[in-house]
């Protein structure tokens, strides 16, 4: 009897060890930034706001957040939509890949 006992504890942990691993992970949490309307957006693009309404009906522009009615934008969102569209000129790009950047 005394094995026994003394194996049930293995056991249990093994059990706990197999249900964590087929539980499905936890969605990673996310970080709230200032929610801006679509006019304060706009205005930090550099569009005017029927800009960014009409984007949103075309399924392009930075990605957004509607609520109760209301459109807003993450400031995070509207950096990484500025991020994936900077450019550099073909040339600049030429030189420095050449020689290293300034």
């Amino acid at each position: 009897m005394s094995s026994q006992s003394s194996t049930q504890p293995v056991i249990r942990d093994q059990q706990r060890q197999s249900i964590a691993a087929t539980e499905p992970p936890q969605p990673a949490r996310m970080q709230v930034t200032k929610m801006l309307t679509t006019k304060e957006a706009a205005a930090l693009l550099g569009r005017p706001s029927s800009t960014l309404e009409r984007w949103r009906c075309e399924g392009r522009g930075p990605d957004y957040v509607k609520e109760e009615g209301g459109v807003r934008y993450h400031q995070e969102h509207l950096r990484e939509y500025i991020r994936r569209n900077t450019r550099t000129s073909s040339v600049r790009a030429l030189v420095e890949t050449k020689r290293g950047p300034f």
